[in-house]
């Protein structure tokens, strides 16, 4: 392998890894909110915290999706050029 196809390369497999990272870093998000109750109501203040899944983690998920495929694609391309 040639310095050339080398350069070409490390940018990919750079995306194979980080484009899954930030995926799961996008998905990992918490979302809540927290109710406190006036003293001497006799009510219990609370919390309520969960994954953000809306529409915007939808679209994240799916662009780091396309771009690990088309970067394993790249990679895969560059090792049957380089062998043949």
């Amino acid at each position: 392998m040639d310095a050339e196809e080398r350069t070409a390369l490390w940018p990919w497999i750079v995306l194979v890894i980080v484009a899954p990272v930030v995926a799961f870093l996008s998905v990992g998000m918490q979302s809540g909110y927290c109710v406190d109750a006036a003293p001497g109501s006799g009510a219990e203040s609370f919390c309520v915290t969960g994954p953000v899944l809306g529409p915007g983690v939808i679209i994240v998920l799916a662009f780091c999706g396309l771009l690990t495929a088309v970067a394993l694609y790249r990679i895969v391309r560059i090792a049957i050029r380089r062998r043949g």
